[in-house]
């Protein structure tokens, strides 16, 4: 049994390798790192883990689905957001977590430089930690299978909102990462409890 779930992980490793080596520019997120990021997850917190009260409060972290609804009703990662249903959520949480860092860095910009309006520039960017006081930089983290459909779908958030309408600077306002995928997920020991359902 031991040797049939090695064996099931290392093929699903080289499947992920080919798949996220076809968006260059996403950089790739682990389940492993997802489960230590979003969660900070232990072993002792299962016991105590609450699949509504994680769905409300997801933090500077958005996990998105870009699988079919057919197959978010098998199962799903909590706290997960539908790519093709859930757009206005979606936009919500990048208005509230990534513009306010926007907003903070450009407030600071012109603090630091109100005598002299000439060097005034909306896009300078101290670093990541900000003054936004969030430990954790804004990330959004796409997932499926295995990774092609969410790198299609994370280059498509990277171009939408780096087009001069948002003008948002991916890497400094906010990362995007492509998961290694929900398959990879299901092999994380002590992960939080993939759910049955999409939401409503």
């Amino acid at each position: 049994r031991m040797l049939y779930r090695e064996r099931c992980l290392a093929t699903n490793r080289r499947m992920v390798r080919k798949y996220h080596s076809m968006f260059p520019d996403i950089p790739t997120m682990t389940s492993n790192e997802l489960v230590t990021t979003r969660w900070n997850w232990n072993a002792a917190a299962i016991d105590d883990f609450d699949v509504e009260d994680d769905a409300d409060d997801k933090g500077p972290l958005l996990l998105i689905d870009c699988r079919s609804k057919s197959e978010r009703n098998v199962s799903m990662i909590p706290g997960a957001y539908a790519m093709d249903d859930d757009g206005d959520a979606i936009t919500e949480w990048i208005d509230k977590y990534v513009r306010r860092i926007i907003d903070t860095d450009n407030n600071n910009n012109n603090k630091n430089n109100n005598n002299s309006n000439d060097n005034v520039d909306s896009g300078e960017h101290e670093g990541k930690s900000g003054s936004s006081g969030m430990q954790m930089q804004p990330t959004i983290v796409t997932y499926c299978t295995i990774g092609y459909r969410s790198g299609r779908d994370a280059q498509y958030l990277v171009d939408t909102l780096t087009d001069d309408r948002r003008g948002i600077d991916i890497g400094k306002s906010v990362d995007i990462k492509n998961l290694d995928g929900i398959l990879s997920y299901s092999f994380v020991e002590n992960a939080p409890p993939l759910i049955a359902h999409s939401r409503p």
